[in-house]
């Protein structure tokens, strides 16, 4: 069986907490990857529909920018009403950086979520 523990690196983009607000998610650095898988996981959801936006960059500061459909394998989703899920899509784009951020719509007491990026196919790993 193979390794998959080892090959699979995530980092957050969006910090897990209660979001009532527009998110704006941390750069995460692809350099070394060939893919990256973005989880959104989704806890209590009671207010506030989040549409979810991926965004690339060249640089770590540099101006974001969002991804083309073509290199978006799945769909980016909206967090809207479903409490406990997990949604996930994929990247297999060029750009070192990739960040995801959403827009906030609605009111009340927000929902519980955040999102990681999942590198993988790393670039001169054994057997790969």
């Amino acid at each position: 069986m193979q390794d998959l523990h080892n090959s699979l690196h995530g980092l957050p983009t969006i910090n897990v907490g209660a979001k009532t607000t527009s998110i704006t998610g941390s750069g995460v650095d692809l350099q070394g990857y060939q893919g990256a898988k973005i989880l959104v996981p989704v806890g209590v959801y009671t207010s506030y529909k989040h549409v979810c936006a991926l965004l690339e960059c060249d640089t770590a500061d540099g101006t974001y920018t969002d991804v083309d459909d073509a290199d978006i394998i799945g769909t980016e989703p909206t967090v809207s009403g479903a409490s406990n899920i997990l949604y996930s899509f994929g990247y297999k784009g060029q750009k070192r950086f990739i960040r995801l951020d959403t827009t906030a719509t609605g009111s009340g007491t927000g929902v519980l979520m955040g999102a990681i990026v999942v590198r993988g196919l790393k670039r001169h790993e054994a057997g790969a």
